[in-house]
């Protein structure tokens, strides 16, 4: 068990960003959607009669066959 929390925690580390220097970093960048979030929320819509807006859903197989399924179950999306 010792084992699997230390590889997680070096993990952790290496997800973090350093960056050194005396320039100041400008500029944007687009974040696409998260996959494995927008299913999870999608699923998640069906517990509740309220409309729900999601955002910056990417367009994937795996949404699409999830919207497909929610058509079927008579959910209705735009």
């Amino acid at each position: 068990m010792n084992d699997l929390l230390g590889k997680n925690k070096s993990n952790l580390k290496s997800q973090n960003l350093k960056i050194k220097g005396k320039n100041i970093l400008k500029g944007k960048v687009k974040i696409s959607g998260a996959k494995n979030s927008s299913l999870v929320l999608l699923a998640a819509s069906l517990l509740t009669n309220e409309k729900v807006i999601l955002n910056n859903v990417p367009k994937l197989s795996d949404v699409e066959k999830m919207k497909n399924i929610l058509k079927h179950l008579g959910v209705k999306l735009s």
